[in-house]
């Protein structure tokens, strides 16, 4: 049965001890089991119980027995009984076993470690109690109720000989699930077993692996069986997990201790060690403080270093430092204090205290990196290669690097330990890449807002046209490729030029910039690199006498007090930087002033001792050769600090020891939170916490990730998603006053808020220019465009070198500097100024203007003229005159010649609905009712004419009076229902006419129906014509006065002028066309007027003695009054 069960975890384990007998023996220089119990700290009755199992010698090597040094409580919970009366050890089969088989479905049934595997050759000599033999190997539990079950039970199931098929196979498992209550994890136990069965035959045979006759000693307390290892096999079991991936020391006695177990495992474990040898030790300035909890730091101390060529025919030397930087070292000190003041607060990591470990990059990557991997794998200090070859430790995280090239390079690999690295200086946006660098904070802001801080401040002094000068590292590289765009795209600027500033001494390179900068336009330079760079090129910017500049400084160097110089700030003077925010730390200052060297250690405080050495000029002992004969002085320590003038003691600006500070505070607040965890509502695997004991970094990210708090000087630090902190940054002004002192004023703040975005606050009254008129500079490549003109580009130039050019008739521009000039809306049309969009003028034939004042009156003149014609007639009705031209039609054609000249006015003012579908109806109807009425009085004369010759009466009785109307209602009535379908059909309408003239609007009417128009137009002509061809037939008809004659010559009027009017209204634009039209109008009502009554009221008037009865027969042809 040891076969089928595995171990129960406990519920509160307890230490432990389980060995062999003959192993205990061994190890005890052969000493009795007293003494053996006697130092497991076992109680009376345990020691009792196993000495009587045992025979009370304790020597026997026949037995191979386990036991647990456990208090009561642990042993009733494995479920061990001891059979007191028998004097021997019973394993009762209740809750689990203590012997345990590792064979294939076991193992797959663990926790699935390949390890296990290297134990099964290593337990061959030791066997499994076979089925039906007559004993088997127990252990035993201490109880008052004796064995349960009883212990026939369990020989029944000892006893099952061995399954070979199916069928019996199932037998025995049926058997055990009698006593499934008394087994803990039953089901999980018989699950393989049960699973191997399914869909087999009952006959079929089963044949047992050879693992399954292994038997290993296992420790059951924790839940996790963990073999006992014999002495001989424990220096290959280590060396074999340790040659898995060689993770130190420490990682493979842990893994060892996890899996396994035996008496003085961490002692034996660390001899194991005894022969390891390190590749390499670095020799880095570091300095070092103990805690619970470690975190590790990154500094510039140092900002230099010499490079030794290699010969390879002795050791090469390792880089050595050079140039200490006191502000370097306060960055260091800073963290320090940081971590003492929350060792010293109450209410944070209560009972845990914070240590350091922090170290010098020495401005050069492969130190920084070397430094950075020490922290990860925590071999960082001198290793003990006679005990144990481990190290301390690793660092939970790291605050640095400063560099953005460093951090790039360090934060490829820390982030493969999942290790939190939280920068204060370093600003490149490329870090924001979750992807690449899933464990990077910072608490300064990156450079893509760094570059839009810029931008807000050359958009507020309008510069559009400056020049980019960048550092040669990832810092400089990936400013300059994102200024470019983001400068085109906020503001439409553009770059002089962009050039890279070389490390190390370059002075042909330094010399071609400085002079290209001179002879470009920009007026503005803004650089994106350090301190030394900036020193080596105002070098050359003096040696050049480049003056009228305006700098614009990033964060990097705004605040570097190397260049804040007499001799420089001629040239800098002015100058406008992105600074980092600056914060208050109080206490600091009095924390640096207790700064002293630890001489016991200097090795592990190395940064102390060389910051003593800068500032006392002095050297500790021993001294390099020559130190002393050269009148050096030997450092005792005990040096005063204050009374020294150091740059390190100035607390006045800061801005990365401020970054430095809530870096530091940042760690510490998510490792606070980590600890308040409650078990059971915790973020990770089962809703558990994270333990200090077994903290892992990766763990104390999900907290980094979370963490709010605000600064005693009221700023709020949290971190996006992208491990960015809200960004804020101060804007600070080089002043260079009248006395010659050098003042750097805070005139500004740029932030971003989530509420409000970004924002720019600027003071501009408090801002020093170096200019002559103390006014900020104009940059610009071309001079703005005023409202009226757009901008154009210039080709081959940049988009801010443009042209300006007038913006075209009908488009406009309100703003300067347009992109592009915009369409005015349809009734609108540009100014002269092309500033803004004015009303168009409207063009129709007008009351007001004088064409249609002009033809307004003949109208009226025409309609007057046919009314005193028509008064003249009616007066002179009783005349001959009157009598022989057939005064009925006279009267009505009268009246139609009066409609013709009133319909003209239809045609006059502004178009609307009902004028439109009235002037065309009124027209066609009036002039068809007067030629209807020329048409019957030219066939009425043809009729008298052939009444006068022999047997021509019929056709005079067929033009009577009744006859004459109705002729003349019928034609019109034609041009009526014309009418009438062309305005149902479709109606003429008014309308805005755009395209004649762009820069008015011609109200004009539009036909509708250019069929219904051209039928009621040809109609009118038809008509004509058939008048003009029926008078020109009756021309030559004797009589004193031929009317036919009269109405010949009107007609060839109205059909001349008619026909001239066609192409002439084509032609006509807007408000001619409708002159032109009602020109035609009136000028062939005048024709037909003037040709038809013009002689007769001639006679009329003038010569009535022709008015006579007499004088109009004439020849003698008899005239009748129709």
């Amino acid at each position: 049965m040891a076969w089928l069960l595995s171990p129960e975890p406990e519920p509160q384990p307890q230490h432990q001890a389980i060995v062999t007998v003959p192993e205990l023996v061994k190890e005890h220089g052969g000493r009795g089991l007293e003494a053996i119990l006697a130092s497991m700290q076992l109680s009376r009755d345990q020691q009792a119980a196993i000495q009587t199992a045992t025979g009370s010698t304790g020597t026997s090597s026949q037995q191979i027995f386990i036991f647990p040094s456990l208090g009561q409580i642990s042993l009733c919970a494995h479920g061990l009984l001891v059979d007191v009366g028998n004097k021997r050890l019973v394993d009762a089969l209740t809750f689990s076993s203590l012997v345990c088989t590792v064979g294939k479905v076991a193992y797959n049934s663990l926790s699935g470690s390949h390890k296990y595997l290297v134990l099964l050759a290593e337990f061959s000599d030791l066997t499994l109690p076979t089925f039906s033999a007559p004993t088997t190997k127990h252990s035993a539990r201490v109880t008052k109720g004796g064995a349960a079950p009883l212990p026939a039970k369990v020989e029944a199931v000892a006893a099952f000989l061995r399954p070979h098929m199916a069928r019996s196979l199932r037998e025995f498992l049926g058997m055990v699930t009698f006593y499934h209550r008394f087994i803990a994890r039953a089901a999980h136990i018989m699950c393989p077993l049960y699973e191997a069965l399914k869909g087999k035959a009952p006959i079929q045979e089963i044949s047992w692996m050879a693992e399954a006759e292994v038997d290993l000693l296992c420790d059951v307390s924790t839940g996790q069986p963990r073999p006992v290892v014999p002495a001989s096999w424990r220096r290959s079991m280590f060396e074999a997990v340790h040659n898995l991936w060689h993770p130190g020391g420490k990682p493979s006695q842990r893994m060892v201790a996890a899996k396994f177990v035996w008496r003085g495992l961490k002692k034996e474990s660390s001899s194991l060690f005894s022969s390891c040898k390190l590749r390499k030790q670095f020799n880095f300035n570091e300095m070092h403080k103990a805690g619970d909890v470690i975190l590790g730091g990154l500094f510039e101390v140092h900002y230099t270093s010499v490079f030794h060529e290699p010969t390879f025919t002795s050791e090469p030397n390792q880089l050595s430092c050079q140039g200490f930087d006191p502000p370097g070292f306060r960055h260091a000190m800073t963290m320090a204090y940081a971590i003492d003041e929350i060792n010293k607060n109450p209410n944070l990591l209560q009972n845990v205290s914070l240590g350091y470990s922090l170290y010098d990059n020495c401005a050069t990557l492969v130190i920084g990196f070397s430094a950075a991997l020490s922290l990860a794998s925590g071999r960082e200090e001198q290793f003990l290669l006679q005990e144990t070859c481990l190290g301390t430790t690793p660092v939970l995280g790291i605050v640095g690097d400063p560099f953005s090239t460093f951090s790039i390079a360090t934060s490829d690999v820390i982030g493969l330990f999942k290790l939190p690295m939280v920068s204060y200086f370093a600003t490149c946006s490329c870090l924001s890449d979750r992807r690449r660098f899933p464990s990077f904070f910072r608490t300064i802001p990156s450079d893509a807002f760094q570059v839009r801080a810029m931008i807000q401040i050359m958009k507020h002094f309008g510069w559009t046209w400056a020049g980019l000068l960048v550092s040669d590292d990832d810092y400089g590289r990936h400013v300059a490729r994102s200024f470019q765009s983001d400068l085109t795209e906020s503001i439409g600027g553009c770059l002089a030029y962009s050039e890279i500033l070389p490390w190390g001494d370059n002075p042909a390179e330094l010399k071609r910039i400085v002079h290209l900068m001179k002879k470009s336009t920009a007026r503005v330079v803004i650089v994106f690199a350090h301190q030394i760079h900036m020193i080596q090129l105002m070098e050359e910017v003096v040696r050049q006498n480049m003056t009228g500049l305006q700098w614009m400084a990033s964060e990097a160097w705004t605040t570097a007090t190397g260049l804040q110089t007499p001799g420089f700030m001629p040239y800098l003077g002015g100058t406008l930087g992105i600074a980092i925010r600056r914060g208050e730390i109080s206490g600091l200052k009095d924390f640096l002033l207790k700064t002293s060297p630890d001489k016991s250690n200097n090795h592990r405080n190395r940064m102390v001792s060389q910051f003593w050495e800068y500032t006392f000029r002095c050297t500790f002992a021993p001294p390099p050769a020559g130190w002393v004969e050269a009148g050096g002085a030997l450092c005792t320590g005990q040096e005063d600090l204050a009374s020294v003038e150091t740059e390190f003691l100035d607390v006045s600006n800061l801005r990365p020891e401020y970054n430095i500070y809530k870096a530091v505070y940042s760690l510490a607040y998510a490792l606070d939170d980590m600890l308040r965890c409650v078990p059971g509502r915790g973020p990770f695997s089962g809703h558990s916490c994270a333990a200090l004991q077994t903290l892992e970094p990766w763990q104390l990210i999900h907290y980094l990730e979370k963490v709010n708090f605000t600064t005693t000087f009221g700023d709020q630090v949290s971190f996006d998603e992208n491990g960015d902190a809200l960004p804020i940054y101060d804007i600070i002004n080089w002043q260079w006053l009248p006395d010659g002192k050098i003042n750097v004023q805070n005139v500004g703040v740029v932030k971003k808020s989530a509420s409000k975005g970004e924002e720019l606050t600027l003071d501009e009254e408090n801002i020093f220019w170096s200019f002559v008129f103390k006014q900020p500079p104009q940059s610009k490549c071309s001079e703005s465009c005023s409202p009226g003109s757009r901008m154009t580009r210039k080709k081959g130039q940049p988009v801010c070198c443009y042209d300006c050019v007038a913006c075209s008739e009908g488009k406009y521009s309100n703003e300067t500097d347009s992109m592009e000039c915009s369409s005015c809306p349809e009734d609108f049309w540009s100014s002269p100024q092309r500033d803004h969009c004015v009303p168009k003028e409207t063009e129709f034939l007008s009351y007001q203007e004088p064409l249609g004042i002009c033809l307004t009156t003949a109208s009226l003149l025409g309609t007057c003229i046919c009314a005193v014609v028509l008064g003249i007639f009616i007066h002179h009705r009783s005349t001959p005159m009157v009598r022989a031209n057939n005064s009925e039609l006279s009267f009505l054609l009268l009246a139609s010649l009066k409609l013709c000249f009133l319909c003209s006015l239809l045609f006059i003012g502004r178009p609307r609905m009902w004028t439109c579908q009235l002037r065309h109806a009124a027209f066609g109807i009036s002039f068809v009712l007067c030629i209807s009425c020329i048409l019957v009085k030219t066939m009425v004369v043809l009729a008298v004419f052939k009444a006068s010759k022999p047997g021509g009466g019929a056709s005079l009785k067929c033009f009577g009076a009744g006859q004459q109307r109705g002729t003349v209602l019928l034609l019109t009535s034609i041009q009526a229902v014309i009418c009438t379908a062309w305005l149902v059909s479709s109606s003429p309408v008014p309308h805005k006419n755009t395209q004649y003239y762009n820069d008015k609007i011609v109200y004009e009417c539009v036909v509708g129906s250019t069929v219904g128009f051209s039928v009621l137009m040809g109609y009118i002509g038809l008509l004509a014509i058939l008048s003009f061809l029926l008078a020109f037939m009756a021309r030559n008809l004797p009589d004193s006065f031929n009317e036919a004659k009269l109405i010949t010559f009107s007609m060839l009027i109205f059909c001349a002028v008619w026909v001239a009017f066609v192409p002439a209204y084509i032609n006509s634009p807007g408000k001619y066309a409708d002159a032109v039209e009602v020109f035609a109008i009136l000028a062939s009502s005048f024709g037909l007027l003037m040709a038809l009554f013009g002689p007769k009221c001639y006679i009329i008037l003038l010569r009535p003695e022709r008015n006579t009865k007499k004088a109009i027969m004439g020849r003698g042809i008899t005239k009748m009054e129709m």
